[in-house]
């Protein structure tokens, strides 16, 4: 099913994409609007030679252009991936050409750090900027494909489907993309409209920023119910009001962090605006502090849910408003036709009460992390896939997450993975061994804290440290604190006791995320 074509249909003049900043002239396309444009678009794709199933990359800031280049793919059954427009060139160029994609649509203030990777990235054929009139030698202009390309609907296979693929952090230094391939389906799918108490046909905020899975899922799930997308280009708490008090924007997805910074705003700002519209706020992508729900549920009434996913296996667990305050540090019960087990270091089911890591059968699961076979291996127990999370049950059948496996960083509800930052931290010349470690942080739940050995006779300070890292590395990713150590804890084969350098921040908290 053409979701957009059938809303073009059926409500040709509502809105479909708000794009409302402040003192700026609002940009809106209706559902007819972006349906025929991003059929111009997929048109223009398939005479350039992109086929069914091709991988094409999104990257820029929230936009108006992010729904008319993914809805244009969606259209001629490409695979898209969103990529996050904070990498820097080195880091695009992997996903680049890791991805195998051929075509990449580029926001204005990527285009120099894309045009840097494009040596390096054999497979890519078109760069089609949006946003600017300046562009490299041999690349497309957005607005060329628009005008170019032909309305209709464009000709695929009965019952073709696009793929997705976004990528996590890697474990080993390199970021592993998560693939759920195009193909052909007799299913038209789900938007998901049952849960969260959403009404279809009201207006959906897009808050966070549209290469992460969630804000991906919801925004899409927006444009799916009819009610159409509000998107910030960038958070901010005071603007996100506005804009619910102007759009009458009913339902939203946030990560703790953006919820933390709407309750700290002062009072007198938090009474300047009308949000009694807001009725659904989705919570998710790192535990959110019990406080914080009271505060969020104080300013907009019983409206928040939460639930427990991963850009791997979709959501899997929900959580009511009414169960917050039975069940404070839960995040839901399993959704009805999913299945949880937490296993045990020796593979047995825990019982309630004992926490082992969590493993998860349910529809919309990848099919593969790309092109890399050890890791799909890795994750997956029979019929069940797991990201490493720690958890267990208790005796009314309600998820907590206690630890992660992994040794990976959430901050600000983004995925860090210590090994990429361990990697830069040992290719500086006077570094000879180096532990980066999550620590506490109030607004962003953890931040990533490197304990550095220098080389001997060697000096260093924080500051070289975080300047080194920032050369190569995306700036939210980089140590946020530094320390320096003349050995670390090891066990009999050598290995860095991470868990020891982690006790003394998380010694006083009941979970160590």
């Amino acid at each position: 099913m053409d979701i957009l074509a059938m809303h073009a249909e059926g409500r040709p003049d509502a809105p479909a994409v708000i794009d409302d900043r402040p003192g700026e002239e609002p940009r809106i396309l209706t559902y007819k609007e972006l349906n025929e444009t991003a059929n111009r678009v997929a048109n223009s794709l398939i005479a350039l030679g992109v086929q069914l199933g091709d991988k094409v990359i999104t990257v820029g800031e929230n936009a108006v252009e992010h729904f008319i280049c993914t809805g244009a793919v969606s259209k001629m059954a490409g695979t898209s991936v969103p990529m996050n427009y904070r990498l820097k060139a080195k880091e695009m160029g992997y996903q680049i050409d890791n991805s195998d994609c051929v075509a990449i649509f580029v926001g204005p203030g990527q285009v120099d750090a894309v045009e840097k990777a494009r040596n390096d990235t054999p497979n890519l054929r078109h760069a089609i900027a949006w946003g600017t009139d300046t562009v490299p030698e041999g690349w497309l202009r957005l607005s060329d494909l628009i005008e170019q390309g032909a309305p209709t609907q464009p000709h695929i296979p009965e019952g073709a489907t696009g793929g997705l693929m976004l990528y996590t952090a890697g474990t080993t230094g390199n970021p592993k993309g998560a693939h759920r391939r195009a193909g052909i389906s007799g299913s038209t799918g789900s938007t998901g409209g049952s849960f969260f108490g959403i009404t279809p046909g009201t207006p959906h905020l897009a808050a966070g920023p549209l290469y992460h899975s969630a804000p991906y899922a919801f925004a899409s799930a927006g444009i799916a119910l009819g009610g159409g997308v509000v998107v910030m280009r960038r958070f901010d708490p005071e603007d996100s009001l506005r804009l619910i008090d102007k759009h009458k924007a009913a339902w939203t997805f946030m990560a703790p962090t953006l919820l933390a910074r709407i309750a700290n705003l002062p009072e007198d700002v938090k009474k300047r605006y009308d949000v009694s519209a807001m009725t659904s706020i989705v919570c998710a992508a790192a535990p959110c502090p019990f406080e914080l729900k009271r505060k969020i549920l104080d300013l907009f009434g019983p409206s928040l849910w939460e639930f427990y996913g991963a850009s791997e296996t979709g959501m899997n667990t929900l959580m009511s408003p009414e169960e917050h305050l039975k069940k404070p540090g839960a995040c839901g019960k399993v959704i009805e036709g999913q299945d949880i087990k937490i296993i045990d270091d020796e593979g047995n089911e825990c019982p309630p009460g004992m926490p082992g890591e969590i493993y998860i059968k349910a529809a919309g699961m990848i099919d593969e992390y790309y092109k890399n076979e050890e890791a799909t291996k890795e994750a997956w127990r029979g019929d069940y896939f797991t990201v490493g999370d720690v958890g267990y049950f208790d005796e009314d059948g309600y998820l907590y997450i206690s630890d992660r496996k992994k040794d990976m960083i959430i901050s600000g509800g983004v995925n860090i993975y210590c090994a990429e930052i361990e990697s830069a931290i040992h290719a500086h010349p006077k570094v000879w061994d180096v532990a980066v470690i999550g620590i506490p942080n109030e607004e962003f739940g953890e931040q990533v804290h490197a304990i550095v050995q220098p080389k001997p006779g060697e000096m260093l300070t924080e500051g070289e440290i975080i300047a080194w890292v920032s050369e190569n590395i995306a700036d939210y990713k980089k140590p946020r604190s530094v320390e320096f150590r003349e050995d670390f804890p090891r066990d009999d084969a050598g290995k860095i006791r991470k868990r020891e350098l982690r006790e003394p921040f998380w010694a006083d908290r009941t979970t160590r995320v």
